[in-house]
């Protein structure tokens, strides 16, 4: 909890953090205080181990700030996401950013790629938890597929472990 008693950094905290870019650990958010108060406009749906989807982060211009990143889908509602990103790289993360995710390990979007902004972030370390929020809501939620590594196979009973 920050020292205004919100659960995200307040303006004077993310201003502070602005000026350590390099801090192993950070967060920040594009919601203001009204909005993080708020109750949430759709319910999120936990996930079991999917398939991880792709993101990149866009700059002011529109064009890739980086290159692709693999992400970890925690939980999914109709308007976005919480994705779990474990990268040694540091991401070029700012308060807002524009981003887009390819979504096609996971054909029942619909899409290949979908465009969204970045709604909040904490870095502790290596690891990232980050809140996107997709440009126009699903109309509803998608299925997503298992993860290859999560996905039981049998083995063939002539195979012998040795």
């Amino acid at each position: 909890m920050s020292q205004s008693g919100d659960y995200l950094p307040d303006h004077r905290q993310l201003n502070a953090l602005r000026e350590r870019r390099d801090a192993a650990y950070a967060a920040g958010t594009s919601l203001d205080a009204d909005e993080q108060r708020a109750r949430r406009r759709h319910l999120r749906a936990p996930v079991e181990a999917c398939r991880p989807v792709a993101i990149q982060f866009l700059d002011e211009s529109g064009q890739p700030a980086c290159g692709w990143t693999l992400a970890d889908i925690l939980d999914v509602s109709l308007g976005g996401f919480c994705l779990l990103i474990t990268e040694d790289e540091p991401l070029p993360i700012t308060r807002l950013m524009r981003l887009q995710l390819d979504v096609r390990p996971h054909p029942a979007f619909g899409a290949e790629l979908l465009p969204g902004e970045l709604r909040w972030f904490v870095r502790s370390g290596f690891v990232l938890s980050i809140g996107v929020g997709f440009d126009d809501p699903l109309s509803s939620l998608p299925t997503l597929l298992p993860c290859r590594r999560a996905a039981r196979r049998d083995l063939d009973p002539e195979q012998t472990l040795g």
